[in-house]
Order: structure tokens, then C-alpha cells, then sequence
């Protein structure tokens, strides 16, 4: 019944208030044609609601086939071809359908957006216009006129429509700072400080209005007048907290940075104006703290008092932990971001920064346990599932670690770093499995996606290395890591490795000595590496010194005691 009162000639418009235009009268369609036009309107109907709108045109063009005269099917067809895109088809059905029945306001509001996505500005201004004269009490056209007017490169215009919307509802803050905000693109500050104005004179009490007068003198350079709205914010609410953030902004602009501080430090001492606000102060601050060592001090003060006035904030204690994470204090830190996920369990960046400090810490028992925590709250992040990965191949679960990387492997999307890291590991997992094939497949896919990942080409040269295989491949990519990032203690070691398998032990001496030279004296692996070397260029004496360094420092490998006992080199 409701779709044969809307597709009927005889239909009342959806909009009461009659228009100069008029529906024109048609002829009587057949009980049978009716019926039939019902069937296929509520079809496209419900495909057009399924956002399967090709479909739905085609219905509806078969209601047009029994009825060429039906603007409410014109206008479904209109309706369809603008969510298709096809907005000067769109147009030109809606322009008929008003033709045929303008008195429905939602044709001309169509047809008015239509304009509006096919950039038409004028065009929409002009429909507005037309419909605020037929409607003069619907405030939403007015609404519209105005934004179309703004579209239109029209500001005064939209300025005098927002006057006749406040003749109608009265003063309002959306109207009044709307017409400010139009005042100042216009360069007219004289009439958007009384547009603010007219707002404090309404509300004296609400100081917001006397900051953001302040904020768009002290950005229209006109400082003495911007410090007079500051000072009556403070004459009325001493504790405000964003005042503080707006006489910082102002000493700065005068040139007296150490005012600015003051206030910043006011500001975030301030426990009424929230953490949030004053942590997205700190990220603002953050690209510039490596070049300016002053800005660094002076964001190292902010975050500790963040962290003093908001105890209990998660976002809080997540600035103090990357603040202790930055100075290499990851047991601290790592206390700060378990207090953060204690108060926001779903803030993520806290949960990862807690799994960097357990690796930095090297608490693989506490890695293990809390990337699995992650992994439940964030089933869909990749990065838990390579920590638990990590964790476990420490523990030797090397099936466990496979499966976890490569069931997070399918939630790593446009992220080339993250999956070479996934495809490393599995490298290493596979090498440790001797299941050597494996291993280069997965290192294979690390290096196609990073050619140049200097900590991806050391490791699977040196996996080769040890393997005794393809060692002018493991040279070259060795070489490379080198080349990439020099002065690497690891990364020397590991060239030298592979010359000492090439059986060059005069170059592998140089190398392996120069990766003790730059830190890795107390490095037991290389400390080993560099005795080997020794025993077979025949410094003998050399050799045993080296190995007992090894011992001593720390695990090397599992023919170290035999080497020292024997004084021979087994391999």
C-alpha cells in the first residue's frame, strides 16, 4: 500500500507546505501496470539499500518503461546515479523530475547535492535559495545555503544567512563562531572580535570565549589586545589550565622563551587541564628534540610532571616510560608502561614498547608470557605474535615459534620491514631444525623484500658460513652488511668468519681483530672466532690466550673447553 501510494500520480508530496510548482496530472496506470511498477520499485529499492546500485538502476528504468512520467522513480534514478558518481546524468533525471513535480523539497535537495559533487557552487546556491524562499522556516536550508555560499567563494552572502538563522533562534556559540571564523579568513578582525564579543556579552562568565578572542588577536599579531583577554581569563578562573597553554604560545611569539617554559610548566602542572591534551603537547615537541638539547631538558621536565599530576593516567605513565626508555633505564620503564596497560589495557603502543624493554631486558620467561597477553587483546597485530616467536626460540620451541610466525604473517599488510623480520626468524628457526632449504627460502623472501637490511644479510651469510655453503654468496652478502652499516662489531666478525671458512685466514685475522677493536673485546663468540684464526695462521700461544678470553667472558661454543684442555682447534 505504501509503494503504490508513493509511485501513484495522485501521491501527496513528503513535504506538506505547497510550492508555485505542482505536480502535473498524469494519467491512471492499470491495476495490472501498478502492481507490476510496485514489484520492481520495491526491488531496486532493496538493492539500492545493498549499495548495488547498477542493479537498482536497471529496475528502475523498467518502472520508467511503464511510466515514463514518475518523478519519484526519476528521483530514485537520480538518487543512484549520484552514489554511482554520475552526477551530470544525475542531474539531468532530477532536473525532469522537478519538472514534473517540484513541489517535493528532497528533488531539489538532490539536485542541490549533486551540484555541490559536481563542484556546480553557483548552481547549488541558486537551489538553496529557491528553497529557503518556499520554506522560510526550516533552519536547514538556511544551513546549507550558508555552507553553499562559503563553496561559492561567497562570504558575505553566507554571512547574511547566518543573520537571518540568528534573527530566527537568537545568538548562538555555532553561529557566532562560525561567523567569526568567516571574518578572520576575510581579514576583518574588528568584526570577528565582535562576533566573540557579542558571545561574552551573552555568557561573561564562560571564559573559553575571552581565550580564543585572545588566541586570534595574538594570531592577527596584535599582542596587546590578545595579553588584555588572557589576563581576564585569570581574573576569572585563576585555575585554568589552558590559559597557561595560551600564554605560552603568546611569550613565545614575543620572543621571551623562558616566560613560554614557565607557562608550559604551569600548564602541566595543572592537574584541570587533562593528560591527554598536554600528551599531544609532548608529541609535538618530539622531532625536535635531537637537534635542540635544550628542548630535550625542557620536554624531560614536562613529562615528569605530567606523570606527578597524573599518577593514574595511562597516557601519563606512557610518556614516563618512553622518558626512562630514552635514558636506557628499561627495567623502570618497563614498570611505567605495565602501570599504563594496568589503566588502559587497550592502549597498544604501550603493550609494545613493554615487549622491547623484556627483550632489552632479556627476560625472555616475562616476553614469553606477555606477548601472549597481547596476542589475546590484539588478535590482529602482527607484532605479538613475532615477540612470542622470539621468546620462544629461546626456549627451544622452535614448532611453536613456526606456527606463531606464520599465523602472524597474515595480519602483516604494506609493512616490507615487519615481514622480513617474520621471514628472518623462520630462517633461524629452520637453520637451528638443519632444515637448511627451509632456512634459504625464508631468508630468500627477507632479502627480496629488503635488498638492503644489513642485519638480514650478516646472519644469513653467517648461517652459511657455519653450514660450510655457498660461501662466495655469503661473502658478498657479508660485504654488503658491512658496507651498509660500518664499524658493526657482529657484522666484521662475520665476514671474517666467512673468509676463515674460505680458507683467507690472514684476512679473516684483520677482520676478526678489527670486531674485537670496536667493543667486542668481552664478546665470547668472536673472542673463539679470533683464537681459531690464530691456531691456524700457527700463532699458537695467540690462540690459547684468545680461548681462554672467550671462556672467561661468557658461552662460546660447545668445543671451547675442549679446545682449551686439548690446545687443539676443533671445528
Amino acid at each position: 500500500m505504501l509503494l503504490s501510494l508513493l509511485l501513484s500520480c495522485k501521491a501527496k508530496p513528503p513535504v506538506q507546505e505547497p510550492t508555485a510548482e505542482s505536480p502535473k496530472k498524469k494519467t491512471e496506470l492499470s491495476a495490472y501496470d501498478r502492481r507490476k511498477m510496485d514489484f520492481l520499485f520495491f526491488e531496486g529499492i532493496s538493492l539500492k539499500l545493498q549499495g548495488n546500485y547498477s542493479q537498482a538502476y536497471g529496475k528502475f528504468q523498467k518502472c520508467l518503461d511503464i511510466d515514463p512520467e514518475n518523478a519519484a522513480v526519476m528521483y530514485e534514478i537520480g538518487s543512484v546515479l549520484h552514489s554511482m558518481g554520475k552526477n551530470p546524468d544525475a542531474i539531468a533525471v532530477l532536473k525532469k523530475a522537478i519538472s514534473i513535480d517540484g513541489s517535493n523539497i528532497w528533488y531539489h535537495i538532490l539536485l542541490a547535492e549533486c551540484y555541490r559533487s559536481s563542484k556546480q557552487y553557483a548552481n547549488e546556491v541558486s537551489v538553496y535559495q529557491k528553497l529557503v524562499k518556499s520554506y522560510p522556516d526550516k533552519l536547514n536550508l538556511y544551513y546549507s545555503l550558508a555552507t553553499a555560499q562559503l563553496y561559492n567563494n561567497q562570504p558575505e552572502d553566507a554571512v547574511r544567512t547566518y543573520d537571518k538563522i540568528e534573527e530566527k533562534i537568537g545568538i548562538t556559540e555555532e553561529i557566532s563562531l562560525q561567523k567569526q571564523r568567516i571574518y578572520v579568513k576575510m581579514k576583518n578582525i574588528g568584526k570577528a572580535a565582535a562576533e566573540l564579543q557579542k558571545l561574552i556579552d551573552a555568557h561573561p562568565k564562560e571564559v573559553k570565549y575571552y581565550t580564543e578572542l585572545g588566541n586570534m588577536y595574538l594570531d592577527a599579531g596584535q599582542k596587546e589586545k590578545a595579553m588584555q583577554a588572557y589576563q581576564k581569563v585569570l581574573q576569572l578562573d585563576p585555575s585554568n589550565g589552558e590559559i597557561h597553554l595560551a600564554l605560552a604560545d603568546y611569550y613565545r611569539e614575543t620572543g621571551q622563551t623562558e616566560k613560554s617554559f614557565e607557562e608550559l610548566q604551569a600548564a602541566f602542572g595543572n592537574p584541570n587541564l587533562d593528560a591527554d591534551t598536554k600528551g599531544r603537547i609532548l608529541v609535538n615537541l618530539t622531532p625536535f628534540l635531537e637537534k635542540d638539547q635544550q628542548m630535550k631538558a625542557q620536554y624531560d621536565t614536562l613529562c615528569l610532571l605530567l606523570v606527578e599530576t597524573h599518577p593514574d593516567d595511562a597516557t601519563a605513565q606512557y610518556f614516563y616510560g618512553d622518558l626512562l626508555a630514552g635514558k636506557k633505564k628499561h627495567s623502570e620503564a618497563r614498570e611505567a608502561f605495565r602501570k599504563c596497560v594496568a589503566l588502559d589495557k587497550n592502549k597498544f603502543i604501550a603493550w609494545y614498547e613493554i615487549l622491547l624493554m623484556d627483550i632489552e631486558l632479556e627476560d625472555y620467561e616475562a616476553l614469553q608470557k606477555e606477548s601472549s597477553e597481547a596476542m589475546e587483546l590484539f588478535p590482529t597485530e602482527p607484532a605479538p605474535y613475532l615477540f612470542l616467536a622470539v621468546a620462544q626460540i629461546q626456549f627451544k620451541k622452535y614448532d611453536e615459534a613456526e606456527s606463531n610466525l606464520k599465523q602472524g604473517l597474515n595480519f602483516v599488510i604494506d609493512n616490507p620491514a615487519l615481514a622480513v623480520q617474520f621471514h628472518a626468524y623462520l630462517g633461524d628457526i629452520y637453520h637451528k631444525q638443519k632444515k637448511y632449504a627451509a632456512s634459504d627460502e625464508a631468508y630468500t623472501k627477507a632479502i627480496e623484500l629488503d635488498p638492503d637490511n644489513a642485519s638480514t644479510l650478516n646472519n644469513y651469510a653467517y648461517y652459511l658460513s657455519v653450514r660450510n655453503d655457498q660461501l662466495q654468496k655469503a661473502e658478498t652478502m657479508a660485504k654488503k652488511a658491512n658496507e651498509l652499516q660500518p664499524g658493526t662489531p657482529s657484522y666484521m666478525d662475520t665476514y671474517g668468519w666467512v673468509l676463515y671458512k674460505s680458507g683467507r685466514y690472514s684476512e679473516a685475522k684483520e677482520w676478526i681483530g678489527k670486531a674485537i677493536g670496536s667493543g667486542a673485546e668481552n664478546n665470547a663468540v668472536i673472542l673463539e672466532h679470533y683464537g681459531d684464526v690464530l691456531f691456524k695462521l700457527g700463532e699458537n700461544a695467540k690462540a690459547y690466550e684468545y680461548w681462554d678470553k672467550a671462556k672467561k667472558a661468557g658461552k662460546g661454543s660447545d668445543l671451547l673447553d675442549k679446545k682449551i684442555n686439548d690446545k687443539k682447534l676443533y671445528e
